[in-house]
């Protein structure tokens, strides 16, 4: 925590909660300082909204401001395009995640988002394919894991996943209660295969997504901040007895209790100053994680999670399948595989370096 993450959280707070912007506040700050910042965490678009309640404006700002309405405008209008397909071939299906956050923000381009998720009937992932290849996508990832990836110039990216969580994923509870999602799914009245989640499961879900992210690589202030409106649009008509049951079941029910007090308290009662001290190392985490997660969060867990040694045996033999992504050369040449740890030392020897001592706590 230190200025310039007190102050974004500061201004994410008025917007989302649609109050006024102290501009003596933003004095305080270096406005770019605080671009990087809210650009790491995708906050960006938010933070313009609130400099330019404030009568602050910043060229930076504004462009990011300017690409997310745009984005959100153009997501729209292409899903819509990609749906009416789903619907033809009889493909069921349901947007995920931001598609479904970005309406509790106040405005249209509040909520950034790089892509949409969508989950669709595996059984039909061959049609989902050639739809997609109609409307002139460009295959990045196909029947390779839980999801295919689809891209498109100028800005689309739309993941369709098959599953909610893979096998790989853990914990394993996770998988296990989203194996059979359709149990959950709600049909919707305005269509005639599209559905959507109770309050309850999409809060649910939408937690269980955070911690996995959270528990290996780390998450963002975005993530926290998801977690604050959604609470702030539905809290007081949630069945807290159900969550609470249900989070039990997927082994997330401690987090779901820190990081719901922690979102009401940054973004709702401003208390920062006025944190635990465990409270202040939970929201480190999320401001050192950023976005996507860190490298350092992602060693020190995965390592923390399957011990020293068995991480270290990981990082030096890949697995075939990335040996014939990454290095294709040693997988035609199978002999020379005893010599890819070394050649990969070599190459990436500053990164090494990096790793083994994030691995054994020296920066």
């Amino acid at each position: 925590m230190n200025k310039t993450s007190e102050v974004l959280i500061y201004l994410v707070s008025c917007m989302v909660n649609e109050e006024e912007v102290d501009r003596q506040i933003i004095a305080s700050v270096d406005l770019s300082e605080l671009y990087a910042m809210a650009d790491a965490h995708q906050l960006t678009a938010i933070t313009a909204f609130a400099l330019e309640a404030a009568g602050v404006r910043d060229g930076r700002f504004l462009q990011e401001r300017s690409r997310a309405v745009s984005s959100e405008v153009n997501f729209d209008r292409e899903r819509v395009r990609i749906l009416k397909e789903f619907e033809e071939k009889q493909i069921w299906y349901m947007p995920l995640k931001g598609i479904v956050l970005k309406r509790f923000y106040p405005q249209t381009g509040m909520r950034q988002m790089s892509d949409n998720d969508i989950l669709f009937d595996a059984e039909k992932a061959e049609d989902v394919h050639e739809i997609m290849a109609s409307l002139d996508y460009e295959t990045e990832i196909y029947d390779e894991g839980h999801r295919d990836d689809y891209r498109k110039l100028p800005m689309f990216h739309f993941e369709m996943h098959r599953v909610l969580f893979d096998e790989k994923t853990l914990p394993e509870s996770l998988y296990r209660y989203y194996r059979d999602v359709r149990r959950l799914l709600i049909k919707d009245s305005g269509n005639n295969f599209g559905y959507h989640l109770s309050d309850e499961d999409f809060y649910l879900y939408m937690i269980a997504h955070e911690y996995k992210h959270f528990a290996w690589g780390g998450t963002g202030l975005r993530s926290l901040l998801d977690t604050y409106v959604y609470l702030k649009k539905h809290s007081r008509i949630l069945d807290w007895e159900y969550i609470t049951e249900e989070s039990e079941k997927l082994g997330i029910a401690g987090f779901e209790k820190r990081n719901r007090s922690l979102a009401l308290r940054v973004f709702h009662a401003g208390d920062i100053q006025k944190l635990s001290e465990k409270e202040t190392e939970l929201l480190d985490y999320f401001i050192e994680s950023e976005a996507y997660g860190s490298t350092p969060h992602a060693i020190h867990n995965y390592s923390r999670h399957i011990g020293m040694l068995r991480y270290m045996v990981r990082r030096a033999f890949l697995p075939m399948e990335a040996v014939e992504k990454y290095y294709p050369f040693f997988y035609r040449h199978k002999l020379l595989l005893p010599t890819l740890p070394i050649y990969r030392g070599i190459r990436r020897w500053r990164n090494v370096i990096l790793e083994i001592r994030l691995l054994f706590g020296r920066r």
